[in-house]
């Protein structure tokens, strides 16, 4: 996912879209065979903020029309990619994280699941490691060998991430970054 300079809403996402459901995620109504949808055309951050501003949570100071933008682009922007958005692995439904469990709740035509309808789309990428064990593929040595040279991993949580991603002052970093993930607020 890109990180986007938006206020605090990155560390404060979690909190703000569980209890207000601002930017809810979409659902795929009553055809479980129909495509979730997700934001395809291109929106600015003027245009989503102006939007969260008719929201009745932002007009009653539940919240701010920026943290609600982010979590539009949170839950409904696929940035032109394969249909998954950033709460597609980090569902609200589900403490913003997936495990097997929750995995096995989903429709087939999840966005979750592109690799297994575009597999030759998504070359090394990814494996079947998803439905089966609850668990991603992630590339840390880089892209070179990527059929060989991965693990795999849970999806992280986000809760108190703007507490979890500050500088730890013991760890004796001369010069952190803003965040411990070099996310800039």
């Amino acid at each position: 996912m890109s990180h986007f300079k938006v206020g605090g809403w990155l560390g404060s996402i979690a909190a703000a879209t569980l209890a207000l459901s601002c930017g809810s995620p979409p659902s795929a109504d009553d055809n479980p065979e129909a495509p979730v949808a997700t934001t395809s055309a291109i929106v600015t951050a003027n245009q989503r903020i102006d939007a969260c501003k008719q929201d009745p949570r932002v007009k009653a100071g539940l919240v701010t029309a920026r943290l609600c933008a982010g979590a539009d682009i949170f839950f409904r922007e696929s940035f032109a990619g394969n249909g998954r958005t950033c709460g597609s692995c980090h569902p609200a439904s589900n403490n913003f994280t997936i495990d097997k469990q929750f995995i096995q709740t989903l429709p087939a035509n999840d966005p979750l699941f592109v690799f297994e309808t575009k597999a030759a789309d998504l070359g090394d990428l990814e494996n079947g490691n998803l439905r089966a064990n609850g668990v991603i593929k992630e590339n840390v040595d880089g892209f070179d060998d990527l059929a060989n040279r991965f693990s795999s991993r849970g999806v992280p949580h986000l809760l108190s991430l703007k507490i979890t991603l500050a500088p730890d002052p013991g760890d004796g970093l001369p010069n952190p970054p803003a965040q411990q993930n070099g996310v800039i607020e």
